[in-house]
């Protein structure tokens, strides 16, 4: 079988009303000569994946559900070492933060100059619109249980604070946190509707909870109410999202507003780079039809020449540079995207209930 043949494992299933899709993945299924290039292919919208020794292919394993926009997977790999880089990271755009709880094995890696490691048995959260890079610690099969959440559905998660963030195993609330996560993978297929959503609300309480707890009680208030604010910067792109409009519907002050948005160069300028990001999806759709001045008013800039300038400043490109120069069918914006690709990557393997993960 080749690593681009059409045969998936893809298959669904509606336990108590709730729609549940699955897929599996093997590299056991194609030869030695082929396993590399699958796996390669496989994780191509998340990394770029070399093998650590060149003359072992890459070994890889993953069981993967999608409920209601989040992923849920089980993942075993051997020798590898992963690079998101930025130019990955700012294409793909994934709105979204994927948890890992390494249950066997552990990794080291880099994330914007800061290095970083997970033992076993320990949490970490990576942003998806951020870069980074790790690679295996051990020469044996790590294993890991994930989840992969839209960044509208976070909060104190939300819009990368806690990118690279790493919760120890020895620490108590690390266990709650991986107990919670095995627990959800072994009971989610048996959930109806209104189960999955409570449990999902709970997921979310409990990752924001694990990875707040040692901000501190100011640290941690103003950090909720940045999130609130970049959600609804987020979802309102389009509005007056002046300091003095924000100021007032979310009852601070300019001088709070300043404060909590210095790490981003201040609330406008946050305010900018969102809007940047978005148009930059847009142009690089593969059904884009608005002109680059369509896109620019679209998003709230005041001129189109001060639209290229800051584009071109933000992405060391122009917009029509990034349209002509990006093949945006070979990225993802979405879970679904993702799910699918992984999906038509997979073997055909029926996954039981509750024997997926």
């Amino acid at each position: 079988m080749s690593a681009i043949d059409d045969g998936s494992s893809d298959f669904s299933r509606a336990d108590h009303g709730l729609e549940v899709v699955g897929a599996h993945f093997s590299s056991e299924n194609w030869n030695l000569q082929e396993r590399t290039d699958a796996v390669q292919q496989l994780m191509a919208p998340l990394y770029k994946v070399d093998p650590i020794n060149r003359d072992v292919p890459l070994t890889a394993n993953m069981d993967i559900s999608m409920l209601q926009g989040m992923i849920f997977s089980k993942t075993e790999f051997f020798n590898h070492q992963c690079f998101r880089d930025p130019s990955r990271a700012r294409i793909a755009n994934f709105d979204s933060l994927l948890v890992q709880l390494f249950d066997h094995g552990s990794i080291f890696g880099d994330i914007e100059g800061e290095p970083f490691e997970v033992e076993q048995g320990g949490v970490v959260v990576f942003d998806l619109s951020k870069p980074y890079q790790f690679r295996a610690a051990t020469s044996k099969i790590n294993r890991c249980l994930n989840i992969v959440v839209p960044r509208f559905m976070v909060d104190a998660l939300g819009q990368g604070v806690s990118h690279g963030k790493v919760l120890s195993p020895a620490n108590p609330i690390t266990k709650l946190v991986a107990s919670h996560i095995r627990t959800l993978n072994t009971v989610l297929r048996e959930l109806d509707p209104a189960e999955f959503f409570a449990a999902q609300q709970m997921t979310i309480d409990v990752l924001n909870s694990g990875l707040s707890l040692h901000a501190g009680v100011n640290k941690a208030k103003e950090t909720s109410l940045k999130d609130t604010i970049c959600s609804y910067v987020y979802m309102n792109c389009h509005d007056d999202l002046s300091i003095d409009s924000l100021a007032e519907r979310f009852k601070v002050s300019r001088a709070t507003l300043f404060r909590i948005f210095s790490e981003d160069g201040g609330v406008s300028s946050y305010v900018k780079n969102i809007r940047l990001e978005r148009c930059l999806r847009d142009l690089i759709k593969s059904d884009a039809s608005s002109s680059v001045e369509e896109l620019a008013v679209k998003w709230g800039f005041s001129s189109n020449q001060q639209f290229l300038r800051l584009f071109k400043n933000r992405f060391n490109c122009t917009p029509s540079q990034a349209r002509a120069g990006l093949d945006s069918k070979n990225y993802f914006e979405s879970g679904v995207e993702l799910y699918s690709h992984m999906a038509q990557s997979g073997n055909p393997r029926k996954i039981e209930c509750g024997t997926w993960l």
